[in-house]
């Protein structure tokens, strides 16, 4: 969780869903691709970007990808 000097009284409520997929073939063009951004990191690669995302980090953890 974030610590009380990162939230405060205004910032937004989240709830966040997360779902483990395997891909079986990556498109070239797809629905969203306008707004969100696809790139695909290693293990470590995730944790490093999530390091100050504890709530985000835990999930990473709890997730069944390979962590070598």
């Amino acid at each position: 969780m974030r610590t009380p000097a990162q939230v405060s009284l205004k910032s937004p409520k989240v709830l966040y869903q997360f779902f483990e997929v395997r891909v079986d073939r990556e498109e070239s063009q797809w629905p969203e691709m306008h707004k969100r951004k696809r790139q695909w990191v290693t293990y470590a690669q995730a944790a490093a970007a999530l390091a100050t995302r504890p709530e985000l980090l835990d999930a990473l953890n709890r997730s069944s990808l390979k962590r070598s």
